[in-house]
């Protein structure tokens, strides 16, 4: 696979507490949700002509590195040439990958509140680490209601 024309695909990153709450996933990640470009499970996930789907960002900073370079667009998985830059959203893996989201979340806000519970042998630092995990989930979920009001 060709990497970034600069060698860098970070398009918001992660922080590490998200990176950390990623590996906690109870479901497998499946290979089909991370972007090839990223290796981050796809928010916005668009197919190109050939049918290779990247995260939105990372495709559209690919084509603009591509264009300031003066080079033809090309699909960075296969490095053949494309006859058209269109973006086609993958609504369903969207769908998909956000459902996938929704049970890993639940089943990890389950674990985070039965070592919150009273009577549990959890030591401090699985204590700390579902406080951790819940403040984030609320993080997020705060920074989605004010982006979709």
């Amino acid at each position: 696979m060709a990497g970034s024309l600069d060698g860098s695909y970070d398009i918001g990153g992660q922080s590490d507490d998200s990176y950390l709450f990623e590996k906690l996933r109870v479901e497998p990640i499946y290979d089909a949700f991370r972007c090839p470009l990223t290796k981050q499970v796809m928010r916005d996930p668009v197919a190109l002509e050939n049918g290779r789907t990247f995260e939105r960002e990372a495709i559209e900073k690919w084509f603009r590195e591509c264009r300031e370079s003066g080079r033809k667009p090309i699909c960075p998985l296969t490095l053949s040439e494309l006859r058209s830059m269109e973006l086609n959203p993958s609504v369903g893996l969207r769908n998909t990958i956000e459902e996938w989201n929704a049970r890993n979340e639940a089943a990890q806000l389950d674990m985070a509140h039965k070592s919150l519970s009273l009577g549990s042998q959890e030591t401090e630092t699985d204590i700390l680490q579902a406080l951790k995990f819940v403040q984030h989930l609320c993080q997020k979920k705060g920074v989605q209601q004010a982006c979709n009001p």
